[in-house]
């Protein structure tokens, strides 16, 4: 029977959970603490981040009465609030809302935190500021502020209010932290680092905007390559147009660097498009496909004013790596039905061979300034048509990402670019 005993009790402890201390609540109301017998009842009061509660009251304090400060214990198991004892300074009630979910953290930012102010939680748990543009970390906005090492009440899911400092957002865009601490800034087109999306135009410093915080990954294919060519040189293109373009159509004339075999796409239905810059106007059009024997290249509608003789190449405008293969800009805008916009990155499976020569490469790489460490290379592992195969993740920045291919010789290289998944942001 003893060890009996001690068995149920060690069950009993390893299923009890301690109580949570909740200091400076605030009485609402005292109606029913007479409702049993004299002071053996129920009292209405504000429990921190449980909001109003019902909370049992047993004559301790021996005396409450409404704006009263108590302290209070809840206990989980039962879902039970008893009154401890008297409680010191109130702590003012958070704010509640449907629209979104809240919860407690240390404020050790050094300053103090003010509602609709965006920051993060840091490792040990506690909300700090950023002055770094695009920071990528566990965005927070704070719903209840208070001074630097206190408590205050924070979201990270949900519709919120958000600080911005700069230009005005408009219903649509992004939000991305600022150098400004506190406050997010303007973003219009999908990057790794946005953490919501506006719901409504801002006016006066603060825009509603929908938390996008949550990252989740998605298996996915398509019967449709992400980008694929078939006899490519080094990656580069340069020539000039010949004659006036449409608003779909361009011919190009003599190739000034680079060749032609770099920009012939091996299916128009492909998810992602090779960008055209015309650098004489400093716009781009996107590569639907290309016909060689004309030098007649077919793309995406455009209302550009593209001219006769003005110069077009493939050369990324973005991401220079100092000089041939050069990076090529594919984008995914098109493909919205198989790569959602709030895709944070993709993850490709990359095929590639050279017949002219062993160890050449396949390279990726994020849309944003070069750097060797970002990039991603797939080498040939022999001389010949035998492929070699890489699983790849890369960033998306405006639902874009770049390429860079080195060939051995004229039209020696082949690759196919094929969708596995990607990383979506949610509320």
């Amino acid at each position: 029977m003893e060890r009996e005993i001690k068995d149920l009790a060690g069950v009993m402890k390893a299923r009890f959970s301690p109580p949570q201390y909740i200091p400076g609540c605030n009485v609402e109301s005292i109606a029913d603490k007479d409702e049993y017998t004299t002071n053996n009842g129920w009292i209405e009061a504000f429990c921190g981040q449980h909001n109003q509660q019902r909370v049992r009251y047993i004559g301790k304090p021996a005396s409450v009465a409404v704006n009263d400060t108590i302290d209070v214990l809840y206990f989980q198991d039962t879902g039970l609030f008893s009154v401890y004892d008297v409680g010191g300074t109130a702590v003012a009630p958070v704010a509640t809302s449907d629209d979104f979910e809240t919860f407690v953290a240390k404020n050790t930012s050094g300053a103090t935190a003010s509602a609709n102010d965006v920051g993060y939680i840091d490792s040990a748990g506690e909300y700090k500021t950023t002055t770094t543009a695009n920071l990528d970390a566990e965005w927070c906005v704070v719903i209840q502020g208070a001074a630097n090492n206190s408590d205050i009440y924070v979201a990270k899911r949900g519709r919120v209010t958000v600080a911005y400092t700069g230009s005005a957002p408009s219903a649509g865009d992004y939000l991305v932290t600022s150098t400004s601490a506190g406050d997010a800034q303007q973003q219009t087109t999908m990057r790794p680092e946005v953490f919501a999306v506006c719901t409504a135009n801002g006016a006066g410093g603060t825009v509603s905007a929908l938390l996008l915080t949550q990252t989740r990954p998605v298996k996915a294919t398509n019967a449709n390559n992400v980008i694929a060519v078939s006899g490519s040189s080094q990656s580069d293109f340069q020539s000039t147009i010949n004659g006036a373009p449409t608003s779909t159509t361009v011919v190009y004339g003599t190739v000034t660097s680079g060749a032609e075999n770099v920009i012939n796409v091996a299916s128009s239905s492909q998810l992602g498009k090779m960008v055209l810059h015309n650098t004489t106007r400093g716009t781009s059009r996107l590569i639907s496909s290309v016909v060689t024997g004309t030098n007649t290249i077919t793309t995406v509608s455009s209302t550009d004013s593209w001219a006769d003789t003005d110069a077009i190449e493939i050369r990324s405008q973005t991401v220079d790596p100092g000089g041939a293969p050069y990076m090529i800009d594919i984008d995914l805008s098109q493909s919205t039905s198989a790569i959602p916009a709030t895709a944070r990155s993709i993850l490709l499976d990359v095929s590639n061979s050279d017949t002219g020569a062993a160890g050449r490469f396949f390279g990726t790489h994020p849309f944003e300034t070069y750097g060797a460490s970002k990039q991603v290379l797939q080498y040939s592992r022999t001389l010949g048509t035998n492929r070699a195969y890489r699983t790849i993740a890369v960033s998306l920045l405006q639902s874009r990402f770049c390429i860079r291919v080195d060939a051995s010789g004229a039209g020696t290289a082949f690759y196919t670019v094929r969708l596995m998944g990607y990383d979506v942001a949610g509320p």
